[in-house]
């Protein structure tokens, strides 16, 4: 009888190998997959893809790196990548670039003016990294490069906009604070700067509404709207005047739906808010003088609403009598003694000269006089 001990060990020997054989060609295709997937992402990138050597120089790049450039393709950019020059707008970006990799090894999100190969500029936003070696010396850089200039023209399109805009555009906290805000803002509260108005609208609920239950309902709807429109504010300028305002705003949130800031406009209606109240106050006065039964009651509702559009305390009105001596027909705020003081201004004296000048006066009467004012 034959010993096939032997035998069947070698068998053993060979099936072993095919397998690991089998393996090996396994895994080879495996890298070999990998390869192709990675260079169909390096050729199909839609940002620019690059590996420089430590003095900067360009070895490899992708289609649209090439692109981004101006050059037709990978080839004709590396040929001349020697000529391309200083790409960037402002030297000293480089300068800082390099300080960044050399110290931490990596910089992300540095955006940057390059010139292209005809000679325009684009924007473009490059996150790199540096390999390096055992000691710390640097083999070479690689990272990707973004074409945000349509981004960075739609920024600036927008900050011309924000600056320049006739009326006030605002970002706020949940809280009053102001966050951001632009001139047209500032002017209309009355402060010469943006500083100067940030340092006093840290809480414009009681900083600068007049009212702070009108604050308290524009809360609630953007609470429960999440957007107000045309709600009118009466607020405080920097002097202390009144100032009507019309609000469009709406809340912005994050991608979790959290609250980040209020943000909307703000237009100056003062002017057209007077003009309002006076028509309607017109309107009313000359509906109530058409059911007034005498001339002195028609003159009392007259005073009585030019004391409440200007603001006044007091005020009479003196007409004509004989020898144009001037009589007080009506009054409000007076006292009995200023009235009597008051009642006849005979023709030349100072106080008939005054009132027949047709000029605004600003008189200061007495605490006695017109007790009213001084309360």
């Amino acid at each position: 009888m034959r010993d096939l001990t032997g035998l069947k060990e070698t068998e053993r020997e060979i099936e072993t190998s095919r397998r690991q054989l089998r393996e090996m060609a396994k895994q080879t295709q495996q890298i070999k997959k990998g390869e192709e997937k990675y260079k169909s992402i390096h050729e199909n990138a839609i940002v620019g893809i690059f590996r420089t050597d430590a003095e900067g120089r360009l070895i490899e790049a992708n289609a649209a790196l090439a692109r981004m450039h101006g050059f037709g393709g990978v080839e004709e950019l590396l040929r001349n990548a020697a000529d391309l020059g200083d790409i960037y707008t402002k030297p000293k970006n480089i300068k800082t670039i390099d300080k960044v990799l050399r110290e931490k090894g990596m910089a992300r999100d540095l955006e940057s003016e390059i010139f292209s190969r005809d000679g325009n500029t684009r924007w473009v936003r490059m996150n790199v990294r540096a390999e390096k070696d055992g000691k710390g010396d640097i083999l070479y850089y690689e990272g990707t490069v973004e074409d945000i200039t349509e981004k960075k023209w739609a920024e600036d399109k927008y900050q011309r906009i924000f600056m320049n805009a006739t009326e006030g555009i605002f970002q706020i906290t949940p809280e009053g604070r102001t966050i951001a805000a632009n001139p047209a803002l500032v002017r209309i509260h009355g402060f010469s700067s943006l500083e100067e108005f940030m340092e006093n609208a840290t809480d414009i609920s009681t900083q600068m509404h007049v009212d702070v239950e009108t604050w308290y309902e524009y809360l609630e709807a953007m609470r429960t709207n999440g957007f107000v429109r045309d709600q009118l504010w009466k607020m405080y300028r920097k002097d202390g005047s009144i100032a009507w305002l019309s609000c469009n705003a709406r809340v912005v949130h994050d991608e979790n739906g959290r609250v980040l800031y209020h943000e909307g406009t703000i237009q100056d209606i003062t002017d057209k808010k007077i003009m309002l109240d006076q028509i309607l106050m017109q309107r009313d006065l000359a509906l109530r003088l058409a059911q007034t039964g005498s001339v002195g009651e028609g003159l009392a509702l007259i005073l009585e609403t030019a004391v409440n559009a200007s603001g006044m305390e007091s005020g009479g009105i003196w007409l004509k009598r004989e020898r144009e001596n001037l009589e007080l027909v009506s009054s409000i705020g007076m006292t009995a003694k200023f009235e009597k003081m008051a009642g006849i201004l005979a023709v030349g004296s100072r106080p008939w000269k005054r009132m027949m000048s047709e000029k605004v006066l600003f008189i200061v009467p007495t605490e006695e006089s017109m007790p009213n004012i001084h309360k």
